[in-house]
């Protein structure tokens, strides 16, 4: 199987190489998408605890480690991508700070919540409808806590404003080239 790399751009692990195989709808995020989103979370890396959900290459979750998460649970359900997450958290030596699980994404986001999370990276793949149903789940199930962050990234073309579930709000959003991507978080209750 043919294996292609991405490099991580910041943090202690700055510059390092992460190999990943070949997979239909694995793209990972270019380095200018990275380093947008990683300053927009920069008051909120450090100390977290991260759901990569549809990890593919897990670039962003071992970016998320580099700069300081406590934690990342790397979700994927192809067996050879979550084997190789295992195997470059073991070069890097993040294997402490990873856990992998193989599984639907979907499906694992539909169960209630064992954990929330501060930050969580949706980057499903393209034209399957997956964002939509993961933002509910995600909220149906509380996986974030009040204060986390959505990270998603999809289509240019989604009307992802209309598609909003409530209680959810767009805090931010850039498009380059075919993308879009953006921070979401919870919106408060008002205080009775």
């Amino acid at each position: 199987m043919k294996t292609n790399s991405v490099r991580i751009i910041g943090g202690k692990w700055r510059g390092r190489k992460i190999n990943f195989p070949d997979s239909n709808g694995l793209r990972p995020s270019s380095d200018f998408i990275r380093e947008t989103l990683f300053n927009w979370l920069m008051a909120s890396t450090f100390g977290s605890i991260c759901l990569d959900a549809f990890a593919g290459s897990g670039v962003i979750g071992f970016e998320a480690l580099s700069r300081g998460a406590e934690k990342v649970y790397f979700i994927d359900q192809q067996l050879p991508i979550v084997r190789q997450l295992q195997l470059t958290a073991s070069q890097i030596g993040a294997t402490q700070q990873s856990q992998f699980i193989q599984e639907n994404t979907l499906k694992f986001l539909e169960k209630p919540a064992s954990i929330a999370f501060d930050l969580i990276f949706l980057d499903p793949p393209f034209n399957q409808q997956l964002l939509v149903p993961c933002l509910q789940a995600i909220q149906k199930n509380n996986w974030l806590k009040p204060t986390g962050l959505i990270y998603a990234e999809f289509e240019r073309g989604f009307d992802l404003d209309s598609h909003l579930p409530e209680g959810l709000s767009l805090i931010k959003d850039k498009k380059m080239g075919a993308v879009r991507y953006g921070l979401l978080g919870l919106v408060s209750s008002p205080s009775t």
